[in-house]
């Protein structure tokens, strides 16, 4: 008898949880973004860096939109559970009382659960967050914190406690007017017991859902048609509890249309077959993605320009620039050429290889003028190319100034590159899936361009080119591939990964040759038009689902889609790799020349690979997964190993430097928005690496072969600032 009562109270969850699968899943993703997460956690550490009383806007609509989805939550869990049929059924075919009992108390428990679980989720990561704030000891963060755990804490508990409880004493109200209140009080024992309701007797009910419904409906309209730049002042997380709450709301709405209207296709043995609007939905989400051109890749009108130089032409232009100087030329002194690599993770190595490039470049003026080739991925290219562009813009390098490239990449990567993503993804771009054709204002992968060269924006009335956003000029202009270009450009190598071939795709201002680089995607042969430097950069750093693949038609009856390029390999070094073989095999190559230093940017965090024991529980399963995830690391270690002993074979073990950011991803995490915390990290491990041995032989060699200033303004374009570095 024991067992048969266990065996009816594991049913009553079964029938309890099922019908809340869907709606639990969005709790878990709740509770996994706020609670678990490092990149919840910096999103918190960011929001309160920014204080309640500096930019409260951000503070304030997070405090609303939780506020939303519990009551989204909790009602939506109400309502589902007395439509389900599952559940009373279950309950009526096991019709003991004390089963009845067990169900109306686990009903309960479990809604009541769902008013205040996205709450107690804030509430823990918020708690987290500041823990670890306190362990680093960030000054002037513990007051903002504090203020805002006691007015969240308290003012929220209490606001969901009134709406709930102002919820149903209007709907009891309005029943009481209808049935009486005799009736209205057995219909909400029939709603919070076991027994099957009808919808029709509850119509204030589905008035409050239809109120809610309607402000969720408006969120989209509103949030999808807003410009992406507004989406930074609303804020990443309340963009991202508006989202679920509204999705909430419809997923229940769904629910209530197919309890009170059933399409019936056919019936078969007197038993009905009908469609859903469930189905209904997804037949017409499928239809939708087979006639929509998923996310074009952003271009221009203008015509493509491939690139016609060589590697090898590029490297006689380089060469040139010095042979122009008696230094080099009589006293054949060996060129230094500097090969740089930055490894992918959003933000984090975004940040860590502009900062990193950029205090090189503050210490020594004369270092951008040694680069040679970049070849980054993901956020590494985001990074490679902010310190690229900066070295274009030609202000003089003044050392702890607000115009020095240190202050330049850390007021770029202070903007939130997260927000718009999440605004446009949540409300836009969801709604894409629901129309047959493309909108471009609803793509994400936009929206993420858009605030690249709002970021640039910032720091333009600091530069001394303030004519051109860089970010939004053509990829021709920028990385110079022009018909007419005799000069050296820095070879830029931005990796992506074709989907449908699995092959490296490489976007570059040279000529790709195959028997250099094997089996790759050239996307400059694959280009019809030419495309902003924005949406080439993000060609490597399309992540799904931060950021869509980018699809490209070939031809009329082809296209292909271009994903984030660490898909493959995550450091960059195959390519540079490939590119330094060609580069020595060239009839014009002469290594007594070139003093060839490589610069690997690694943006992994500093583990302890022997603590990790292995996979203990479901191993079988587990394996498949971890395998292919780890794949990418395996090709990563490869790669960068094989360029390592190649150049200390060749040119000894001081050559090939690599540069670790480090920390823990929890600190400095891989996202798209950084806490002022986080970049302070990346810049003190910067500075800190500027004194390490392993930088030496290169800071030396080009400190002693730096070019005079009065041969600078030789070789670049006339200028009447006599305070410029050279292009």
């Amino acid at each position: 008898m024991k067992n048969l009562y266990v065996d009816i109270r594991i049913g009553n969850a079964i029938a309890l949880l099922k019908p809340l699968f869907w709606l639990l899943l969005i709790e878990i993703l709740v509770f996994s973004i706020f609670a678990l997460i490092p990149q919840g956690h910096d999103v918190y550490v960011y929001l309160l860096e920014e204080g309640f009383w500096t930019n409260g806007i951000p503070i304030l609509l997070l405090f609303v939109s939780l506020v939303f989805l519990s009551c989204s939550s909790g009602l939506g869990a109400e309502v589902i559970l007395s439509l389900s049929k599952i559940s009373w059924q279950y309950i009526t075919e096991n019709s003991t009382i004390q089963n009845k009992i067990d169900y109306g108390k686990a009903r309960n428990w479990v809604v009541t659960f769902l008013w205040y679980f996205p709450y107690l989720s804030f509430l823990l990561g918020l708690y987290k967050a500041i823990g670890f704030q306190k362990e680093n000891g960030v000054e002037g963060f513990g007051y903002t914190a504090i203020f805002l755990t006691l007015l969240f804490t308290g003012m929220g508990f209490w606001l969901i406690f009134r709406a709930r409880k102002g919820i149903w004493t209007y709907v009891r109200e309005r029943l009481a007017r209808i049935h009486g209140t005799d009736g209205a009080s057995e219909l909400m024992k029939k709603f919070r017991g076991s027994e099957n309701i009808s919808l029709k007797d509850f119509r204030p009910l589905i008035i409050v859902l239809c109120v809610l419904l309607t402000f969720s409906v408006l969120l989209f309209i509103l949030f999808a048609i807003l410009p992406s730049n507004f989406y930074y002042f609303i804020g990443a997380a309340a963009l991202v509890v508006f989202g679920l709450g509204a999705w909430v709301n419809l997923y229940t709405a769904v629910e209530l249309v197919d309890r009170l209207y059933k399409f019936r296709l056919f019936t078969i043995n007197e038993k009905d077959y009908n469609l859903s609007a469930k189905n209904i939905i997804i037949v017409w989400v499928l239809l939708c993605s087979y006639i929509n051109s998923d996310h074009p890749l952003n271009t221009t009108k203008d015509s493509p320009l491939k690139p016609t130089i060589t590697l090898s032409s590029n490297l006689e232009r380089y060469q040139s620039r010095f042979y122009k100087y008696a230094r080099f030329d009589t006293l054949r002194r060996k060129i230094p050429i500097v090969f740089v690599a930055v490894d992918g993770g959003a933000s984090r190595t975004g940040l860590f290889g502009s900062m990193m490039l950029s205090v090189l470049q503050d210490s020594i003026p004369d270092f951008k003028n040694h680069i040679f080739a970049y070849s980054d991925i993901s956020g590494g290219t985001l990074g490679a190319n902010v310190f690229y562009a900066l070295s274009r813009d030609g202000f003089a390098t003044r050392v702890n100034s607000d115009t020095c490239f240190t202050e330049q990449s850390r007021r770029f990567f202070k903007r939130d590159f997260l927000a718009p993503v999440i605004g446009t993804y949540m409300f836009g771009d969801a709604l894409g899936y629901f129309w047959p054709w493309y909108i471009p204002k609803f793509d994400r992968g936009l929206a993420l361009e858009k605030e690249w060269q709002s970021a640039w924006k910032d720091i333009m009335p600091f530069l001394d080119n303030k004519s051109d956003n860089k970010m939004a000029l053509s990829a021709n202009k920028m990385l110079g591939i022009s018909l007419a270009n005799t000069t050296f450009k820095p070879v830029m190598f931005i990796n992506s990964h074709e989907v449908e071939t699995g092959r490296r795709a490489i976007y570059s201002n040279v000529k790709l040759d195959t028997t250099i680089f094997s089996g790759i995607s050239d996307l400059n042969d694959k280009l019809r038009t030419d495309l902003p430097f924005s949406s080439a950069i993000l060609l490597s750093a399309r992540f799904p689902l931060v950021s869509p693949s980018a699809s490209i038609k070939i031809n009329d009856a082809m296209k292909r889609h271009y994903v984030d390029g660490g898909y493959f390999e995550s450091s960059g070094t195959l390519t540079l790799y490939e590119a330094l073989q060609g580069l020595e095999r060239a009839p014009g190559f002469d290594s007594t020349r070139f003093d060839v230093f490589v610069i690997h940017l690694d943006g992994g965090e500093d583990i302890v690979e022997a603590e990790y024991k292995g996979i203990n529980f479901l191993n079988e399963p587990l394996d498949i997964l971890n395998a292919a995830i780890a794949d990418r690391s395996g090709h990563t270690e490869f790669a960068v190993e094989h360029l390592k002993n190649y150049v200390t074979n060749r040119y000894g073990r001081p050559h090939f430097i690599t540069l670790k950011v480090g920390g823990s991803l929890k600190s400095v995490p891989v996202n798209w928005v950084l806490s002022t915390g986080a970049i302070n990290q990346v810049v003190s491990r910067c500075r800190e690496m500027l004194k390490k041995p392993e930088l030496s032989p290169v800071l030396s060699a080009i400190s002693t072969s730096t070019i005079s200033q009065k041969y600078i303004l030789q070789i670049t374009k006339p200028s009447t600032n006599q305070n410029k570095a050279p292009q």
